[in-house]
């Protein structure tokens, strides 16, 4: 399990660049495999869950990730999906789960 805090962590400090949780996750698990090794027939599957609420984090580790990974997200973030505001500031995107929640009865979060 992988949590990447982006969203409006970037008020507080310099957010932590994807690189840095993918080369932890590899000093973790011992996966020094890179993607021409898998292609060779030594094939270890890691599975991630990846709890986030930044789309481009979503993105960006997914770009990032080896081939042979396989990436799961968590349910917040495919739940509040659909309530994802475009064109928000940092501040209402991140905001408005609350609202959300409460209009849904608790489903999101």
């Amino acid at each position: 399990t992988v949590q990447i805090r982006w969203g409006d962590k970037n008020m507080e400090m310099p957010l932590v660049e994807v690189d840095k949780y993918i080369q932890a996750i590899r000093n973790v698990t011992n996966d020094n495999n890179d993607d021409q090794q898998q292609q060779s027939g030594d094939k270890r599957k890691l599975h991630i869950l990846l709890c986030t609420e930044d789309p481009e984090a979503v993105r960006a580790f997914q770009n990032a990730m080896p081939s042979h990974w396989t990436l799961h997200l968590d349910h917040f973030y495919t739940e509040y999906e659909p309530y994802r505001r475009t064109n928000a500031t940092t501040t209402t995107m991140y905001n408005v789960a609350p609202r959300i929640s409460q209009q849904l009865k608790g489903k999101p979060g």
